[in-house]
């Protein structure tokens, strides 16, 4: 067997490895999807994004092998290429195809890596919905500035990048086969002139389209006194952008014009008019008359503009309906004042969530591999009264579970779960100054009201991995004493991992071959992942903005997690922007 036969052979299998472990990945994944429900959701997700990232790569790659196909009429048929004194290389058509050929896969592939993450910005905009508002500059509905011009601008800006590609890499061709001259015109090419002219053209256009999507997206700049379009924005930048635009488009019409005229000075001039046009317009111009103008004057011109910034703030943050109210107040309090607002003042917190989260792990987390990640305040109907409290969940962290106890049987099969909580009220302590519990000790106790009837708690603030449910290793429940209470999974979660090749998937994504040989693992086994709370919720809408700290709820004996999610955006019109929240 020759060396480039065992060369072949090992990275043929080296892929084969690389492609089965990524779909191994994609199964599991599907299978945790399809699990909950969310199937369709998985496929939409991947393939838009896969699809996208296919799309633009052979669009990419397709357009720049056409544009260095067009190249080879130029070339003899065997050709010799020199670099330098003494240095030259021959090409002919066949080696030249295989190089255009693998430089049209490398960019091609180059760009499929960098959009895989638009495809929100796609989606969003093939599924947009109006908002009933127009713009107060342009008059367009606002959904064209929140969904249309993210998409509008991916295209436009991925399209220039293409165009400019080819641009360059034909011209570089046609410079290192002396096919082009930009002094004597006789040493052109007729066809080399017409195809740069060609791309010179589309350029132009797509600078052109550029220019109108950059004047809508002053709406949403964060660079003059409001956010959103000013005074010289408006009344500058605009009619600047509007004449860039004009001069781009007549530009790119010249360039086509070229193609009969066949020279190259008129696109070197186009490229210097436009540079030049954009520095002295797009930059000094407004400069100046932001400088001199405005700024001596800034709050009668800006006024009209920070009215649109109070107007579309308010109601991007739904608080239209705002007013002052002038409040006196009162004198006097007596006992009748304080019987009426006896509810408040009951649950007026005093204690601080850090010390009281330090006071719980001293007191209720009973064992070192237990632990209470965070303090959080709701409110509860305790027999018929309402009451502010904190509570903590227990949940389980098994990197504090005893060295010798650190077995793959007893992290992934025995000690699968967190178990109950700790609840206090906000305003009321023990004589010793401690925190008087409504829910406290293993099994849980509680006071009338607020029973836990299914105190386990398998997802949570901390993952601690993948875990195996419905196994013949009884799972650990809690410690009563010396003793340890067992138990069995009662609920529906998990992905079922009793099969033969659901074991071996499992196996190669968990990277052990344990659950493979496992007997413990059965037919009914399921197994539990991705169960970080905040993970969990972004895999499903990644299109949503989460607040970073889920909490606990006790309803009817059982314990649930409650994540709170919002729709944003940082490109509503006139918005201030909130910090870290976008502008709606």
């Amino acid at each position: 067997m020759s060396k480039y036969l065992i060369r072949f052979v090992i990275g043929f299998a080296a892929l084969l490895i690389i492609g089965f472990v990524f779909s191994v990945n994609f199964y599991t994944d599907w299978l945790w999807f399809d699990s909950l429900g969310f199937g369709s959701v998985f496929w939409t997700m991947a393939l838009s994004s896969v699809g996208l990232s296919l799309f633009v790569g052979l669009v990419f790659a397709a357009f720049l092998f056409l544009n260095l196909i067009l190249t080879r009429k130029t070339f003899r048929d065997r050709q010799s290429i020199e670099f330098g004194e003494g240095q030259s290389v021959v090409l002919s058509p066949r080696i030249m195809t295989f190089v255009f050929a693998g430089a049209a896969v490398l960019v091609g592939l180059i760009a499929s890596g960098t959009v895989g993450d638009h495809w929100q910005t796609v989606l969003r905009y093939f599924h947009q919905t109006s908002f009933d508002i127009s713009d107060p500059i342009f008059g367009n509905d606002l959904s064209l500035y929140i969904f249309g011009i993210p998409f509008l601008r991916f295209i436009q800006q991925n399209l220039m990048f293409m165009t400019i590609l080819a641009l360059l890499g034909s011209g570089a061709v046609y410079l290192l086969n002396r096919s082009i001259s930009f002094t004597k015109k006789e040493h052109n090419t007729p066809s080399a002139v017409i195809h740069l002219s060609v791309l010179a053209a589309l350029a132009f256009f797509t600078l052109a389209w550029g220019y109108r999507l950059g004047m809508y997206e002053l709406l949403s700049s964060p660079a003059g006194v409001v956010f959103g379009a000013g005074y010289t924005d408006v009344t500058v930048r605009i009619p600047v952008l509007r004449v860039l635009f004009y001069l781009a488009a007549l530009i790119g019409i010249l360039g086509l014009i070229n193609i009969f005229l066949k020279r190259t000075k008129p696109i070197l001039w186009g490229v210097g008019l436009m540079l030049v046009a954009s520095i002295v317009l797009n930059g000094i111009y407004p400069a100046v008359v932001q400088q001199f103008r405005v700024t001596p004057n800034e709050f009668s011109m800006e006024r009209p503009y920070l009215e649109h910034s109070i107007e579309f703030t308010r109601r991007a943050y739904n608080l239209e309906g705002m007013h002052e109210e002038q409040y006196e107040p009162g004198g006097e309090i007596d006992a009748g004042d304080i019987d009426d607002y006896l509810g408040t003042l009951n649950n007026l917190r005093l204690w601080d969530y850090r010390p009281l989260l330090q006071t719980f792990r001293e007191l209720q987390e009973l064992r070192a591999y237990y632990n209470f990640t965070s303090v959080d305040t709701d409110r509860y109907m305790i027999n018929g009264t309402l009451n502010q409290v904190m509570l903590a969940g227990r949940e389980l962290e098994r990197s504090r579970l005893p060295e010798r106890a650190r077995t793959w049987v007893n992290e992934r099969l025995r000690y699968t779960h967190g178990y109950g909580l700790v609840m206090s009220p906000v305003s009321t302590m023990t004589p010793e100054g401690m925190p008087e519990l409504f829910i406290k000790d293993l099994p849980p106790s509680s006071i009338s009201g607020l029973e836990v009837a299914r105190p386990e708690i398998y997802y949570g603030k901390q993952s601690g991995g993948y875990v195996f449910v419905h196994t013949d290793t009884q799972e650990f429940s809690y410690p009563a004493g010396d003793e340890i209470v067992l138990t069995r999974y009662e609920g529906t979660g998990g992905v079922p991992a009793g099969s033969f090749f659901a074991k071996l998937a499992f196996s190669l994504r968990f990277g052990t071959a344990k659950i493979l040989l496992s007997d413990e693992i059965v037919e009914e086994s399921r197994v539990m992942y991705y169960r970080d709370i905040q993970e969990r919720v972004r895999r499903i809408a990644p299109f949503l903005d989460y607040d970073k700290d889920p909490y606990l709820v006790l309803s009817e004996g059982r314990l649930f997690w409650i994540q709170d999610a919002y729709t944003v955006s940082d490109r509503y019109p006139y918005s201030e922007p909130a910090y870290r929240a976008g502008n709606y």
